[in-house]
């Protein structure tokens, strides 16, 4: 997904979902992803140019654990200079986005927030290809720090409800 508009551009990589049951809800989703992305990169353009900012606001898609029930998606790239990163977790069996809250049993939430502190929030989250759990803190004006939750050997305490979609 390419623009430009008055010195400013913009680069995003939007996944294709294929492969699912339901054909409908594949191309809600798909659009639905087309659509955000595409309004993110057209508030860049609108937005004013930040000092020392280069006009280039380029993203590349990442897929993170997906199973045949669950997809992590995350967007890597740079925002007039500054890195940037996000992502988008879709339970596929449920047809609904998830946040980390919706995941997790109450003292794995709490220790995860405990260990992001003070600017994260519950939707910023990936799971990697092997199943570990990615916490991102900051803003998109501003570098974006990872955290990893390692609590020692200790997993996450998924609820009952999602645990099943993560089996590979």
């Amino acid at each position: 997904l390419t623009r430009e508009a008055e010195g400013r551009v913009y680069e995003i990589e939007v996944p294709l979902i294929i492969g699912l049951n339901d054909n409908s809800y594949e191309e809600n989703l798909n659009d639905m992803m087309l659509t955000e992305l595409m309004t993110y990169g057209d508030d860049f353009l609108e937005a004013e140019q930040m000092e020392n900012g280069d006009g280039l606001l380029k993203l590349q898609a990442k897929t993170g654990m997906y199973t045949k029930d669950f997809l992590s998606i995350r967007w890597e790239g740079t925002k007039d200079g500054v890195p940037v990163k996000f992502a988008k977790n879709i339970d596929l069996l449920g047809q609904k986005t998830v946040t980390l809250a919706d995941m997790l049993e109450d003292t794995s939430m709490e220790k995860a927030k405990g260990y992001a502190g003070e600017g994260w929030t519950e939707d910023r989250f990936y799971l990697t290809a092997e199943g570990g759990l990615v916490l991102m803190k900051g803003s998109n004006a501003s570098r974006l720090n990872m955290y990893y939750w390692t609590t020692e050997g200790e997993q996450p305490e998924w609820k009952d409800a999602y645990q099943v979609l993560f089996q590979k």
